[in-house]
């Protein structure tokens, strides 16, 4: 009797209308020079090292002449990102660690513009992730490191050998910064 009791009181308690989301401005530290690394105040744990890493990746997409948003901005949930500035999504776990995974600093280079597409409440375009995907594994790629989809089969193994991946890259690069999201297209 004293559960459901407790529970009941419980129950009916105010909820979730005591939280509202603050309009106050998100204070961001940012490090580096482009592309600069810019993450939350109070979550700057790894900002030393993931500025170093950014800039690094970067290095594959600046060599072929590709224009990168001034700063990547960590996205804060429940604040609208500014669609001019790239933006960093990060998994919960990868706030807190000391040393980004390079994996993951491809997937931020990837996405040079938080455009409105992506936010409109519907499900997000499927070219413009594909097209992500594909950037991103291409940085990788260009950086040493293990792609998650690129070249696992004849098709984008051969892409990848051939003098059309350079030209791709830097139109898609354009079309993702400039939320041209339309005038995007899948290499194969």
């Amino acid at each position: 009797m004293v559960i459901a009791a407790s529970s009941y009181v419980a129950l009916k308690s105010e909820g979730g209308e005591r939280y509202v989301l603050s309009k106050t401005p998100i204070e961001y530290v940012c490090k580096g020079a482009v592309p600069g690394v810019c993450m939350a105040s109070g979550t700057t744990r790894q900002l030393d090292n993931l500025a170093t890493s950014m800039q690094k990746q970067a290095q594959v997409l600046t060599s072929l002449g590709i224009r990168l948003p001034a700063n990547f901005y960590q996205e804060v949930p429940n604040h609208r990102p500014d669609p001019h500035q790239g933006l960093i999504i990060m998994a919960t776990d990868a706030v807190n660690a000391s040393d980004p995974n390079p994996s993951d600093v491809a997937d931020y280079l990837s996405l040079p513009a938080a455009c409105q597409e992506y936010y409109d409440g519907g499900t997000p375009p499927e070219i413009p992730l594909q097209a992500r995907a594909i950037v991103a594994d291409l940085i990788r790629s260009k950086n040493g490191l293990q792609p998650f989809m690129l070249g696992t089969d004849q098709l984008s193994s051969e892409w990848m050998k051939s003098d059309r991946v350079d030209p791709w890259l830097k139109s898609t690069y354009v079309s993702l910064e400039s939320c041209e999201l339309d005038a995007l297209h899948l290499p194969f």
